[in-house]
């Protein structure tokens, strides 16, 4: 979910396979880096998540 929400977000982890890898956590990066309120760490934490949804129904 978390990766295909990234794509969607133009944040593209490149693999959708499911693995919180590298890459995933590189494009969680790229999103977080958009908020000042959010940590760059790279971790799908709650404040992540829910700037992921608001974005996410905006779209």
């Amino acid at each position: 979910m978390v990766q295909r929400a990234l794509k969607h977000l133009n944040f593209d982890p490149k693999d959708i396979d499911g693995v919180y890898g590298k890459k995933t956590e590189n494009a969680v990066r790229r999103f977080q880096s958009m908020y000042a309120a959010l940590k760059d760490d790279g971790i799908y934490g709650p404040d992540t998540r829910k700037l992921m949804k608001m974005e996410l129904q905006q779209k």
